[in-house]
């Protein structure tokens, strides 16, 4: 048996030399001096082995590259592993654009309100992208009704909600879509169905700062490449109690495809005042996809040190 097991050679994973060591081995028995290794019977029985062999060591290989970082190809494993490092992949970012805009208000105001979410939109290679404004905008008679900053970002905006059930087990609030702006999401949290009191929480950015009652929610990118949202635990941040309601709003994008834009369409009325002009005074600029792998890979790291 010991003289058998000389033979043995373990750091061969090509299947040519799988097979040949296996015929050595074999060869080494006694009970098989005198068979033909290259008949057809055994021959396919060793080759067989040799695949299974072969087969396995692929497999083991590959699970122990999805364990290191350096040597991860699968996103989710680098994520996991950059997770490890206190690392969250940067999502799809929405481009932006900034518009000049004049109303002509129908009576004399003494202001009129751009509101959030007033949609233009801009068509690219005969597709149609969303844009819309991410917050107020109030031009005043005195400057003419007239602003040169509206900021409009590309998007759609949506709302989800979440029911806070501490008898389900390990729940889960994961946005149901892989293309949201993280930096679009504000998440405010409805103390019951029966009392709509609103409290808003902000992305915790700085563990250091993180008190108790520290108002904070924390983002991860989950094994699915959505996004899930966590909350504190009345350590690191509040915790949420039964029948809150979590509304996360956000923006679904389209990353780095709508840069360039430069002639939008605005809706049939601006701030209930369907006499205006837009100019475009910036195109859009600034959009881009999710990080990739290769840039998680390089830094992961760097941000950990």
């Amino acid at each position: 048996m010991a003289k058998a097991n000389s033979a043995i050679r373990v750091t061969d994973l090509n299947f040519n030399s799988i097979k040949s060591n296996l015929k050595t081995f074999l060869r080494g028995k006694p009970q098989f001096t005198d068979y033909d290794f290259e008949g057809s019977g055994l021959s396919n029985l060793i080759d067989l082995l040799a695949y299974n062999t072969y087969y396995n060591s692929v497999y083991v290989n590959m699970v122990g590259n999805e364990m290191f970082l350096d040597s991860a190809q699968v996103r989710n494993n680098v994520v996991a592993r950059a997770k490890m490092l206190g690392y969250t992949p940067t999502s799809a970012r929405g481009s932006s654009a900034t518009l000049n805009l004049t109303v002509t208000p129908s009576t004399n105001l003494v202001s009129v309100t751009v509101q959030s979410n007033t949609l233009f939109s801009s068509t690219i290679d005969g597709i149609q992208y969303k844009f819309t404004t991410p917050e107020t905008y109030v031009l005043l008679q005195s400057t003419g009704y007239t602003s040169n900053t509206i900021v409009i970002k590309e998007g759609e905006p949506l709302t989800q909600k979440f029911t806070v059930d501490s008898t389900v087990s390990n729940q889960r609030f994961i946005l149901g879509n892989p293309d949201i702006d993280t930096t679009s999401i504000k998440v405010k949290i409805q103390t019951s169905t029966a009392n709509t009191t609103l409290r808003t929480f902000v992305e915790a950015t700085n563990i250091v700062d993180v008190q108790a009652n520290s108002q904070v929610y924390f983002i991860q990118e989950n094994e699915e490449g959505k996004y899930e949202l966590l909350f504190g635990d009345g350590v690191l941040g509040k915790t949420l109690d039964d029948d809150n309601i979590i509304i996360a709003d956000y923006r679904v994008v389209n990353g780095s495809v709508t840069n360039g834009a430069n002639n939008f369409v605005a809706p049939s009325s601006i701030g209930g005042q369907a006499s205006f002009t837009v100019s475009v005074a910036n195109s859009a600029s600034g959009g881009a996809n999710a990080e990739s792998i290769t840039s998680i890979k390089f830094n992961a790291p760097k941000s950990f040190q």
